[in-house]
């Protein structure tokens, strides 16, 4: 398994294309190079683009080694590249958010997402290193992520996974997640939608549109009938 989720269709980062914008800054409201504990001596740091990007090259190829990604970007002639690269500068205004995990003073992984649109937060990229998986440091870093968007007031946090990547999907189906829908990607396969909505109702709307919580009429109230 790979643990990490790594399904975004950011070329210019994957390429190392800094897109760096001024709003983080003014969302996170946390001075660069700050620590953060998690437990024990494990902390995580937020980077702008410009020092987490080389660390996101540097690591990326190591940690999903053994998936089967399709560069969507050298698949681009010159033209469509350039344009893409027009087309992305209309994101700047959009929030990113790098989160870089530590044990002690030592790299072990990252987690990086992007505001996807007026309500939600979409998680691109998250890993650890071989020797810190499975240790519970990613469950406590995105119960520390969930917290904080909530109190920037993103509604909805979404990710993508390879469909049979149980070893990322089942925490984040601990943590509160629910599958929202399946997607065939050019860039990775098979992927399964995962969503996490911090109002109460509208996470219960989800089980009532699935056939659950039926007898809740009250849900009803909602719809437009």
């Amino acid at each position: 398994m790979i643990y990490g989720n790594d399904t975004s269709l950011d070329y210019g980062m994957i390429k190392g294309t800094n897109n760096s914008n001024n709003n983080d800054a003014e969302m996170i409201a946390h001075t660069a190079g700050t620590r953060f504990p998690l437990f024990d001596d494990y902390s995580f740091g937020i980077l702008d683009d410009q020092a987490f990007l080389p660390l996101l090259e540097q690591y990326r190829a190591q940690v999903f080694a053994n998936t089967l990604t399709f560069s969507a970007w050298e698949a681009l002639n010159a033209s469509e590249q350039k344009a893409l690269e027009s087309w992305q500068q209309h994101a700047d205004s959009l929030v990113r958010l790098n989160l870089v995990l530590y044990q002690g003073d030592a790299f072990i992984g990252w987690s990086w997402g992007r505001q996807l649109d007026q309500e939600t937060f979409y998680m691109a990229s998250s890993a650890l290193l071989e020797p810190w998986r499975r240790k519970g440091i990613y469950s406590e870093l995105l119960r520390w992520l969930l917290a904080h968007l909530q109190t920037q007031g993103v509604q909805i946090v979404r990710s993508r996974h390879l469909a049979t990547d149980n070893a990322i999907i089942i925490p984040k189906l601990k943590a509160g997640f629910v599958m929202t829908g399946m997607e065939l990607s050019d860039v990775a396969g098979t992927l399964v939608q995962l969503s996490y909505f911090f109002n109460e109702r509208r996470r219960q709307m989800l089980d009532f549109r699935a056939g659950f919580r039926l007898e809740d009429r009250g849900l009803l109230e909602h719809l437009s009938l």
